[in-house]
């Protein structure tokens, strides 16, 4: 695709599953859309809610989201019991209607909504952000320059793992508070959170208490977490 495909124009949201690409507004957007996961799209909300209406951008700070914001988002797949549940379609274009899945931005089409949440936001899709890297002009997607991925560690520090049933059932406030105890032990804690957004505010509070806080799984090149059935280790 030649250079004078692409369109040059500003973007009122950058989220925060994207910060790992260093997208700044304006942006370069082109018409081909590639449908797997990870890839950084251009979206422009269709609606508006009261309810789950905000996105974590790329500066940690939750933005409502108007009727007609262009917003920079990444596609990918989800599976949540108390929020939405959605897919890549195999085929994306310009025009097309995918919906907003969760407060990092990651975007995609919902296959199951939650009662108490109403409808996902349906935005319109405008394009693929691109980036130029060696002089040339490339798709963006944050599996670039990720944090490389290992299922085995050779040597290891002690590692707690804490997991829960659902969201919203306390497990990053359990995580917090043995962070917090082996912390005021003089222990050097590092502390992750495999999530689909960036988490700015966990990882703010994880140096308030102490610990190193690790890169999310967006810097590691996973959009969501439940796509790998173990989850990959960070090489030190």
């Amino acid at each position: 695709m030649t250079d004078d495909a692409f369109q040059t124009g500003p973007v009122d949201k950058i989220a925060s599953s994207t910060a790992h690409c260093d997208i700044e507004s304006p942006i370069t957007l082109s018409p081909y859309v590639v449908a797997q996961h990870g890839y950084v799209v251009v979206v422009r909300a269709l609606d508006e809610k009261d309810q789950y209406d905000e996105v974590e951008c790329s500066d940690g700070v939750f933005r409502h989201i108007r009727e007609g914001d262009v917003l920079v988002g990444t596609l990918g797949g989800r599976q949540a019991l108390k929020g939405y549940s959605g897919r890549v379609p195999r085929h994306i274009a310009p025009g097309d209607t995918l919906h907003v899945l969760n407060l990092g931005g990651l975007i995609g089409e919902c296959t199951a909504a939650h009662p108490n949440l109403g409808p996902a936001l349906p935005v319109e899709v405008l394009g693929a952000v691109m980036v130029k890297r060696n002089d040339q002009w490339t798709h963006a997607r944050i599996q670039e320059d990720a944090l490389e991925m290992r299922h085995r560690l050779a040597t290891s520090v002690p590692l707690v793992t804490v997991s829960g049933t659902a969201m919203e059932t306390g497990k990053t406030e359990a995580a917090c508070r043995i962070v917090e105890g082996l912390s005021a032990r003089g222990l050097r804690v590092g502390a992750a959170k495999l999530t689909g957004r960036r988490s700015c505010a966990t990882c703010a509070g994880c140096r308030r208490t102490g610990p190193r806080p690790s890169p999310p799984s967006p810097t590691r090149g996973l959009p969501a977490p439940w796509r790998t059935r173990s989850p990959p280790s960070r090489r030190a």
